[in-house]
């Protein structure tokens, strides 16, 4: 992100405090991350957003 001029657009976004947003299984999208080992048959968002050149871009995918 950053090497293509962009800077994380969720850091500080509403004093949120991570880059990157991943929720686990039944949680809320746009949750922080903790230190929870994931287990087999867990799911996994991962959402991630970034300011380049004015514009925001958010791609989010599950695992």
């Amino acid at each position: 992100m950053r090497d293509n001029k962009g800077v994380p657009a969720f850091l500080g976004l509403y004093n949120f405090p991570n880059t990157i947003c991943a929720s686990l299984n039944e949680e809320v999208v746009h949750g922080t991350t903790n230190k929870k080992p994931l287990g087999e048959g867990d799911i996994l968002s991962i959402d991630c957003g970034a300011k380049i050149n004015g514009f925001y871009g958010e791609h989010a995918y599950t695992f």
